[in-house]
């Protein structure tokens, strides 16, 4: 290969010219000359997996221990109010609010029409009102104003403790 270099007052340029007795040198990484040959395109090696935990075992997954229903308890007339305040905010149907208490059987969330969105938006404000975190699986469970009630309170004591 020779390389011809021309000056000229305002700048510097160099030329490549190949002759057909001396083989072309392989260029430098990321600059082309236009000699090259095409790479062989290997397929890519697959990126590695980054590893995945395993669904957890049912022995590992702790049970979710929700209040007993049937214990007779004292309500905290403070705290109910304070629930079906954040509860009103969320049904249209305040009569039936009303006349829940903490010992009615029926599904609050049916008899109030709350729908599965309003019922995460309850829980959420619950969970800041108290300061508590209430599960997944717990919330599954929560069908009368009294399990809500008690699972409210129970999560209000193991904070306080």
């Amino acid at each position: 290969m020779t390389v011809q270099a021309t000056k000229s007052p305002k700048k510097k340029t160099a030329t490549k010219s190949v002759t057909a007795d001396k083989p072309a040198r392989p260029a430098k990484a990321g600059i082309s000359t236009g000699d090259e040959k095409p790479e062989s395109k290997k397929p890519a090696a697959a990126p590695k997996k980054a590893a995945t935990k395993s669904k957890p075992k049912a022995a590992d997954v702790p049970a979710v221990v929700m209040p007993d229903a049937t214990q007779d308890v004292v309500f905290d007339p403070e705290l109910v109010a304070k629930m079906k305040k954040i509860i009103a905010a969320y049904t249209d149907q305040h009569a039936a609010l009303d006349q829940i208490t903490e010992d009615t059987d029926n599904n609050f969330i049916q008899v109030l029409h709350i729908d599965s969105v309003d019922v995460v938006e309850i829980i959420i404000d619950t969970e800041k009102e108290f300061s508590i975190t209430i599960e997944d699986e717990e919330i599954k469970h929560l069908k009368t104003f009294k399990l809500l009630y008690l699972l409210v309170e129970q999560k209000i004591k193991a904070v306080a403790s």
